[in-house]
């Protein structure tokens, strides 16, 4: 079972590293940890960075390492008890995370392994379906925007509400996450506020923390979220298992509009996840289309489908209209 506590910040206004949310954490490791991997990438001082974590956690009762302080990144996550990702520059930390071999890793060990993870602002981005709703700036080049995926929708930490009396004329948050969801792929986006956690035990998901937290679906009006409010319908996506059985270099992935998820629970929208690559006769064939299908999520389910998509030659310019055709499998999945 995935146990996750994602964390909007580790600072909050008036008091110091981690301190407003230390009760979360301790009830969330509880005893069955004893020692922390923490993995300081996101800032560049990793050793004064992990000194900050290692005091926090000892005076919660645990002990604490930093990934850096290892030999081998993956060794070190293959014998974590616990993982915290902690703030800083969420593009510095993807690369780091992708250059150490170790995404795939901790999704892994914590939706297979059932390793508890710990999530604070860049931690947290990170967590999720993708890094398109951060709010650094990128000061360097992932391979991929594409994040760890322990939750398939993406959040927005340190959400920020519009300010009416404000005479800056800049984006807001908002509009940004808005501009975002123009892109019909976009997953929802949860703003969580400063002082706001997500806690995700298996298939369900509650909001924690001293503030609440605003939900962003494409093409509804945003919906405000209390602490102790229930957010499991935003994880029901993952009940699903897909395989792709042939063009093994694409992947597809479902999305569920979670604000109809009563009222339709078996309406899924079929979409891809990364463009898959073709590379007979020199093409480079992105997906460009979604489709719908409507099964039952408690049973398996195995179809031939197609999406329509344009083809680009290879050293031409020239776009060809194509369908690819794939095999897609649905497997119910226990997290």
């Amino acid at each position: 079972m995935r146990r996750l506590l994602l964390i909007s910040n580790s600072t909050l206004h008036g008091s110091g590293y981690l301190d407003h949310c230390k009760e979360q954490i301790k009830s969330f490791l509880s005893s069955s940890v004893q020692k922390v991997l923490f993995v300081p990438y996101a800032l560049h001082d990793r050793d004064a960075y992990t000194k900050l974590a290692r005091t926090a956690f000892n005076e919660m009762g645990y002990d604490l390492d930093g990934i850096h302080e290892h030999k081998s990144a993956v060794e070190a996550v293959n014998a974590a008890q616990a993982i915290f990702i902690g703030g800083g520059n969420t593009f510095r930390l993807l690369k780091t995370l992708y250059d150490e071999k170790i995404v795939d890793l901790i999704r892994e060990r914590v939706t297979n392994e059932n390793v508890p993870y710990i999530g604070s602002s860049a931690g947290t981005n990170v967590a999720t379906h993708s890094i398109n709703t951060t709010n650094d700036m990128p000061i360097v080049h992932p391979p991929t925007f594409d994040a760890i995926g322990l939750v398939p929708f993406n959040i927005n930490p340190h959400y920020l509400d519009p300010d009416p009396n404000s005479k800056h004329m800049g984006e807001t948050r908002e509009a940004r996450i808005k501009q975002y969801h123009e892109y019909e792929t976009s997953p929802p986006v949860l703003g969580l506020r400063e002082g706001c956690i997500l806690l995700v035990e298996g298939d369900k998901a509650t909001l924690k923390g001293k503030t609440g937290a605003r939900l962003f679906v494409r093409g509804k009006e945003p919906v405000e979220y209390q602490p102790d409010d229930d957010l499991s319908a935003l994880l029901i996506i993952s009940l699903i298992n897909l395989d792709l059985e042939h063009k093994a270099s694409g992947i597809v992935c479902q999305r569920i509009d979670p604000t109809t998820v009563r009222d339709r629970p078996d309406k899924f929208i079929v979409m891809p996840q990364k463009s898959p690559m073709m590379t007979e006769n020199g093409f480079k064939t992105p997906v460009t289309s979604c489709m719908s299908l409507t099964f039952n999520p408690a049973g398996p389910f195995e179809e031939d489908v197609s999406f329509p998509a344009w083809s680009q030659t290879q050293g031409t310019g020239a776009n060809t209209r194509q369908r690819n055709a794939y095999h897609i499998k649905w497997e119910c999945r226990d997290n």
